[in-house]
C-alpha cells in the first residue's frame, strides 16, 4: 500500500511539474513585445506640490508624490513587459499646490505635533486651502508613430522617455527616445 501511494504522489508531482513548465513556456511565448518607458517628473513652479493621480486611459498610474520647487523631481522606469496595455491615448493628472498658509504652518510646526490628534483639525482646514488642479493631456500629438517606430527599432537599448513638467497651475509632457545602454 505504501508503495502504491508513493507512485501516486510521484505521478502527481510529475504532472504538476510538466503543467508548470508548459504554462510558463506558453506564457513567455505569447508575451507581446512592448517598449520600455522612462518617466521623469519635475516641478518648475514656485511652490512645492503633491501629485495625487497620474492615470493613463483611466487606469491607475505611477505617482511621484511630493515634488519640491525649482526643479525638484522624481524618476521611474518600466521594462517592456511592465506595460501590457500598450500606448496610452491620454493622461489625466491631479495635483495640489501647497498654499502659503499651509507652508507657513507646516514649516513652523514640528513633525510630532503636525501629525498629532490635537492638530488633525488644523491640518484639515489648512489642507483645504491648497489649490487643487486636474488636467487631461492627449498623448496622440506627443507620441507620434515616427517616435514609437524609433523606439521599437532598437527595443533592447531604447526606451520611450516622457518628461512631465509642472509649472504651478499647468502641466506639460514631452517625449523622446532614450538610449539607455
Amino acid at each position: 500500500m505504501a508503495e502504491r501511494k508513493l507512485w501516486a504522489n510521484r505521478r502527481a508531482a510529475i504532472k504538476y511539474f510538466l503543467a508548470t513548465a508548459i504554462l510558463s513556456i506558453g506564457g513567455c511565448a505569447s508575451r507581446g513585445s512592448g517598449i520600455g518607458l522612462s518617466l521623469e517628473f519635475y516641478n518648475k513652479g514656485t511652490r512645492p506640490l503633491l501629485v495625487k493621480r497620474f492615470d493613463s486611459d483611466e487606469k491607475r498610474g505611477p505617482v511621484p508624490g511630493h515634488l519640491g520647487p525649482q526643479g525638484g523631481g522624481a524618476r521611474m522606469a518600466f521594462m517592456p513587459g511592465d506595460i501590457k496595455e500598450g500606448i496610452s491615448n491620454f493622461i489625466e493628472v491631479e495635483w495640489f499646490l501647497h498654499s502659503e498658509e499651509f507652508l507657513a504652518w507646516s514649516n513652523n510646526t514640528p513633525d510630532n505635533e503636525r501629525y498629532s490628534k490635537e492638530n488633525r483639525e488644523i491640518f484639515r482646514k489648512l489642507w483645504a486651502t491648497n489649490p487643487h488642479y486636474v488636467q487631461r493631456i492627449e498623448l496622440t500629438p506627443i507620441l507620434t508613430p515616427e517616435l514609437i517606430a524609433k523606439v521599437q527599432a532598437d527595443r533592447s537599448n531604447t526606451q520611450l522617455k516622457m518628461i512631465v513638467i509642472f509649472r504651478d497651475d499647468k502641466v506639460e509632457i514631452t517625449a523622446k527616445p532614450y538610449k539607455w545602454r
